[in-house]
């Protein structure tokens, strides 16, 4: 069985009793852990709280404005100018290269050949 992440854990510690039943019993219902559960319950509520304060800012601008606001139009580039931008910076892997041997640079605690070989 694979041990939960260290922050699922302080979370469960700092729960409240009651809030941990109705989790654990909405995570049996859903076939999934408890701290699975946790963490799909946290980043849904991150995502909700993320568009209310874009949804408040807007409304707010607009207030100020006294119009909708409309997202700024994309600049349109020639073809010859995004060709010249190409060819004049080098590409760089978006992860250095780590020894199959080594531990995943993700964090897992893997060997890197095991859990993300495209890194080696």
């Amino acid at each position: 069985m694979k041990k939960p992440k260290p922050e699922v854990q302080k979370f469960n510690l700092r729960m409240p009793v009651d809030l941990m039943e109705r989790a654990q019993e909405q995570a049996s219902v859903m076939g999934v852990s408890l701290n699975a559960f946790i963490l799909m319950a946290l980043s849904d509520f991150v995502r909700r709280i993320d568009q209310q304060a874009r949804a408040s800012t807007d409304a707010e601008a607009e207030s100020i404005i006294g119009a909708p606001i409309k997202p700024a139009p994309k600049p349109r580039a020639s073809r010859a100018s995004t060709a010249k931008a190409t060819a004049s910076k080098p590409v760089e892997p978006p992860m250095p290269r780590v020894g199959r041997n080594e531990p995943c640079p993700c964090g897992s605690g893997r060997k890197a050949k095991h859990c993300h070989p495209a890194y080696c």
